[in-house]
Order: structure tokens, then C-alpha cells, then sequence
């Protein structure tokens, strides 16, 4: 799957792949901005693909779930 951080301060959209278990990072982003996180994938869908938050700390556990075609 792939995701996609847009918002905050970033100049543009970073861009990242899960692994073989699902998990997935982004590094460095600066704290106390608004952020969306949209996912996309050729094998499955996704009722609310995208979810705007908040960074404070460590963030942690923003999760999708998808469905198989």
C-alpha cells in the first residue's frame, strides 16, 4: 500500500510504502500541524482512505482498514 502525508509546513507530499505487515513511517515531520494521511492500494479499498489529525509527541496507531477486492 502507499501513503501519502499532505499539509503542516511540507513544501509537498511525502510519499512511503508498508511493509510486509502493514507498517509504515514518516520521520521528521514537525509537531503541532495539521496533517492528512491518504492510502492507496491495487489490492484493496477503503471506506475512509483518508483521516486528518494532529501531531503532538510521538504520534502512533493511525491504522486503515481495507477491504480485498
Amino acid at each position: 500500500m502507499t501513503l501519502t502525508l499532505s499539509g503542516g509546513s511540507l513544501i509537498e507530499p511525502l510519499v512511503t510504502t508498508t511493509n510486509a505487515v502493514g507498517r509504515y513511517r514518516f520521520a521528521g515531520i514537525p509537531a503541532g500541524e495539521i496533517y492528512i494521511l491518504t492510502v492507496t492500494s491495487k489490492r484493496h479499498r477503503f471506506n475512509q482512505p483518508s483521516t486528518a489529525f494532529t501531531i503532538s509527541g510521538n504520534p502512533a496507531n493511525i491504522n486503515f482498514v481495507g477491504e480485498g477486492w
